[in-house]
């Protein structure tokens, strides 16, 4: 998925190759981290781990569904300019429709047929005078001929101008069909009903959390790793032996056998306590008296107990005669060394 996201947004080379890699490795390392902080019952730790590889798989989502739009502010330019030039294309033809649906009376129109209604009365009126002759007949009839031309020009005039909308029209109509609907810069915000700034902020803080917010979890995760507790030292120790000594008394004795079985007879958890080596070795010589065995040579014995320190998460402190073990300390009522 990482490299399907890197090869769409440019390859290996580009600016934002490294994220997508760097939240496939932080998803496959937190992935393992969350298992165990939750086997530790380290809940906090593993809710927030849990939320931080959330965080980035949402902000992966955004990127897969958008890109995150990449080329945005490159891409916004001539997108807009296309939509503003289709803006004027629509109202032009608004415009022009408006026009030829309006057909307005000329104001040359409305006086040219006022002058001939005029001269149609003054006819109708002076031709009932009895001393209207023939000479003042022709001159009211040139009249209502001149006005009938004038009525004439004028509703010519406007059907010019009517014919002009019309191919303004057409025009305008021409000139929108050869614009297309520009594609829209935010494609993801607008399937989401969303304004644009909104999809980015949100992409934004996501890759944070699940950058740095992961990479800061994950640096608390291994700096606060959990110190064994002691009294689960008893129960090691004793899983232990239960698993490597099958018998009380084998006929060989080995150093790790009877370390883990002096452990368990002999020491307990105490989170405050320590036991120096010097009495842990004078316990283990009591523990082979009241056992008939004869103990063995310090330095085997001490090897194995070291080991079986060290696997069930005891610490040492001190030097010297000071030396001690940490966590641990020696049960009361041991057996007295024999004279």
């Amino acid at each position: 998925m990482a490299h399907s996201a890197v090869i769409a947004a440019g390859g290996y080379g580009s600016t934002g190759a490294i994220m997508p890699l760097a939240l496939a490795a932080g998803l496959a390392v937190g992935a393992i981290a969350v298992g165990i902080a939750w086997r530790e019952r380290r809940w906090l730790i593993a809710v927030l781990l849990m939320i931080a590889l959330v965080a980035g798989e949402a902000w992966g989502l955004l990127t897969t569904a958008g890109r995150v739009m990449a080329q945005r502010e490159e891409a916004q330019t001539p997108l807009r300019a296309a939509g503003d030039l289709r803006t004027k294309a629509v109202e032009r033809v608004a415009v022009a429709e408006a026009l030829l649906a309006a057909a307005p009376r000329s104001a040359r129109l409305t006086a040219a047929e006022q002058r001939k209604i005029a001269a149609d009365e003054a006819v109708v009126a002076k031709a009932a005078e009895t001393g209207c002759a023939a000479n003042c007949r022709m001159l009211l009839a040139q009249q209502v001929e001149l006005a009938a031309a004038e009525v004439a020009a004028a509703r010519a005039e406007i059907d010019g101008a009517k014919a002009k909308a019309e191919a303004e029209l057409q025009a305008a109509r021409v000139a929108l069909a050869a614009v297309p609907v520009p594609a829209s810069s935010t494609p993801l915000a607008d399937r989401l009903g969303l304004a644009g700034w909104q999809v980015d902020l949100a992409s934004a803080g996501l890759a944070s959390v699940a950058a740095n917010g992961l990479a800061a979890l994950l640096l608390a995760f291994s700096a606060h790793w959990p110190r064994r507790h002691p009294s689960s030292v008893i129960d090691a120790i004793s899983e232990t032996s239960s698993a490597q000594l099958p018998m009380p008394q084998p006929p060989a004795r080995l150093p790790d056998m009877e370390a883990n079985r002096f452990a368990v007879d002999t020491l307990r958890p105490d989170a405050e306590g320590s036991t120096r080596l010097h009495d842990l070795r004078d316990a283990y010589h009591r523990w082979c008296a009241a056992r008939g065995l004869e103990p063995l040579p310090d330095r085997e014995i001490a090897a194995a107990l070291n080991a079986l320190f060290a696997r069930i998460g005891l610490t040492g402190a001190g030097s010297g005669s000071e030396a001690a073990i940490v966590g641990v300390t020696i049960r009361p009522a041991l057996p007295a060394l024999a004279a």
